[in-house]
């Protein structure tokens, strides 16, 4: 009986917030209010919405997740707050636009989201630079044309993301996992890419210049023939790449 008082209860108040939220970002969008000032009003609604946690724990159905269990930061500015609580509001599919366009207006730089969960977020554009990404999971996350300049992937998990046109430029990837990785057109140029694993991944059109790729694994990534001998220099482990001439195979 108390587990479906607490049902109600979260759906009621869902109800609500949902319905103030989309007020709050209908105004704000039509009198260009200053993006950041709407994501921190997110983040505080969002620790209403946490009121399912007691849902979340007795439901098989699992229909909403927590915020700590979605992401992990030892950064607790209302920044990162803000950042968390918008990811996972697009993962329930709430406001999707919206929260696209702020991950495009809002500069979330220097955040640090160590060992967060990011899995198959979209974040495409967002600005993300100088952040820390350490044993992050990043699999299958949109970060097509996103700024991650300067930023740490150390170990991170990032299979089959999508770092389409990203501005990558002096990131450190040592011993980040990139399987299956699309990277096509991304700016590595003065990156560190030691021991990385692009195993499968498409390299067609990446700026390498500058970056370090003694003992990175290449094996069926998809890779330019002047980018192949740079890596080859570079001390890159390059069996069974695949070569692609710049006008194709």
């Amino acid at each position: 009986m108390k587990t479906k008082a607490y049902y109600v209860l979260f759906i009621v108040l869902s109800l609500a917030i949902s319905l103030l939220l989309f007020f709050i970002i209908k105004v704000s969008l039509l009198f260009s209010f200053m993006p950041f000032i709407l994501a921190i009003i997110v983040s505080f609604l969002f620790q209403i919405i946490d009121l399912n946690y007691a849902y979340h724990k007795t439901s098989a159905t699992n229909t909403f997740l927590h915020s700590r269990d979605v992401i992990l930061s030892k950064d607790n500015s209302h920044k990162a707050i803000a950042f968390y609580s918008l990811v996972n509001l697009q993962r329930e599919k709430y406001f999707e636009n919206e929260i696209g366009f702020i991950f495009k207006s809002i500069n979330f730089e220097k955040l640090n989201l160590e060992h967060s969960n990011l899995q198959k977020a979209n974040l495409s554009h967002i600005k993300l630079s100088q952040s820390i990404f350490m044993v992050a999971n990043l699999e299958q996350v949109n970060f097509k044309n996103a700024y991650l300049e300067k930023s740490i992937f150390i170990g991170a998990h990032m299979q089959e993301a999508n770092l389409d046109g990203a501005n990558l430029r002096e990131s450190n990837f040592l011993n980040a996992y990139l399987w299956g990785a699309d990277l096509q057109g991304a700016d590595l140029s003065g990156a560190r890419l030691e021991n990385a694993y692009f195993l499968g991944a498409n390299l067609l059109n990446v700026n390498l210049e500058d970056s370090t790729l003694k003992g990175a694994y290449l094996k069926g990534a998809k890779i330019s023939k002047s980018n192949f001998d740079y890596a080859l220099k570079k001390g890159a482990l390059v069996d069974g790449a695949i070569i692609i001439k710049e006008n194709g195979l």
